[in-house]
């Protein structure tokens, strides 16, 4: 199964799918603790905000790897390329950076670890 399905979890199907198989929940949440570690060591490196959690770059590449219906095929992929450099660029850690409101989504909200 794609990445993008893993951490898609905006789709009743998908979340169905994953639920009803074992292997499938197995890889899911696998590839969450690794992000979750991944995340975790950035920020105490200084290179990621403090205010986002795994569950937050979980949602924000969901929505980014999902099309828009009816975009070109070329163009979905300039706009997913563009967006996730600004999408990265906007969780670095900076002392100029501006407050996220409240709620960052953990891990636990997704059905995580």
């Amino acid at each position: 199964m794609r990445l993008a399905t893993w951490l898609s979890i905006w789709f009743t199907s998908t979340w169905e799918q994953l639920h009803a198989e074992p292997e499938e929940q197995r890889l899911r949440q696998t590839l969450l603790k690794i992000l979750d570690r991944l995340v975790r060591r950035a920020q105490a490196d200084g290179d990621l905000r403090h205010d986002v959690d795994a569950g937050d770059l979980t949602l924000m590449m969901a929505l980014l790897l999902r099309p828009l219906p009816g975009l070109r095929a070329e163009l979905t992929q300039r706009s997913v390329d563009r967006y996730l450099i600004l999408m990265l660029e906007g969780l670095r850690a900076g002392p100029d950076i501006q407050g996220l409101p409240p709620a960052e989504i953990g891990l636990a909200d997704l059905g995580g670890a």
